[in-house]
């Protein structure tokens, strides 16, 4: 594995402090939707944020509602975490009721469970069926294959980006919360092999160096923020979901943070797009940031 560059060749982006102060969870009242509470009551539990759990309920239902939330709550342990249930009547569609409940709050990140299944709707529940076309903030995915008991906040976070300015937008959230928890920090690209392209021009080929260029320049602006080695890597397959799960398997990844692509947000996820093949499938929780443009 290729390891971070030297110090002295690039000027640090310049830091943002941005710390978690509420981590808001999105609960239907499922089983599934309640495989989050793990994950966000570890985040809480190093960061000192708050956990607020969020359901939407009609004026008949709120009640039944609010003791099962309380329940699942229990169950997950919330002991020493400040947590509140707050159970909505929505006033108009759920994922812009969450939108303006998360607009009340600070500094916050979202974490739910999702199916993560192509042709499908991506998250379970209504509550949060198109919340990424309306949150601004990181959410943080749970697909049905992540290992929640493995789940550490300071452990391996692995970078992805392919070379766009929406692929790095993931990059701030995924920088403070390496300086937040102490993760060790890696970013990795995935280019075709060069076998696949035979033929190519010059154009392609250059495209290829100024990808590589730019992971690299992005570990090291990460280095110089941090104070610690980033380590970087160029993957090469026709697949990128598939050689991105293989990293994170053989890296023992504890965290994957990429952006989605496309105005649509979710419903682009809920497509078949890399995010999603990843989310579907990843052992860790993935980190996603839809950019505001």
């Amino acid at each position: 594995m290729k390891k971070g560059p030297n110090e002295g060749q690039q000027e640090p982006r310049e830091q943002e402090h941005t710390v978690f102060e509420n981590v808001v969870v999105p609960l239907d009242g499922s089983d599934l939707s309640a495989t989050a509470l793990p994950v966000a009551i570890k985040v809480c539990r190093a960061s000192d944020a708050a956990l607020v759990i969020l359901s939407f309920a009609d004026a008949d239902e709120a009640e039944s509602r609010r003791i099962r939330i309380e329940d699942q709550a229990a169950l997950a342990n919330t002991i020493g975490v400040e947590t509140e249930v707050r159970i909505v009547l929505p006033e108009a569609e759920i994922e812009r009721e969450i939108q303006k409940q998360i607009d009340a709050l600070t500094k916050v990140l979202v974490c739910m469970s999702t199916h993560g299944r192509s042709r499908s709707e991506a998250l379970t529940g209504s509550v949060a069926s198109s919340l990424l076309q309306y949150v601004k903030t990181p959410v943080l995915l749970i697909g049905p294959d992540c290992d929640t008991a493995a789940f550490d906040p300071g452990g391996h976070l692995v970078v992805a980006i392919d070379g766009s300015r929406t692929s790095e937008t993931i990059i701030p959230p995924a920088v403070w919360w390496a300086r937040e928890f102490g993760s060790a920090l890696e970013f990795i690209t995935v280019l075709e092999p060069r076998v696949a392209r035979a033929g190519v021009g010059h154009e392609s080929l250059r495209g290829d160096i100024s990808e590589s260029v730019q992971v690299e320049r992005h570990a090291h602006a990460a280095q110089k923020e941090l104070g610690r080695v980033v380590n970087f890597e160029v993957l090469h397959g026709k697949k990128a979901a598939k050689v991105l799960l293989e990293r994170l398997d053989s890296s023992g990844a504890n965290i994957m943070a990429m952006a989605t692509h496309g105005a649509t947000g979710l419903r682009r996820v809920a497509i078949g797009s890399v995010t999603s093949n990843v989310v579907r499938h990843a052992k860790c929780p993935v980190m996603v940031l839809r950019p505001t443009e």
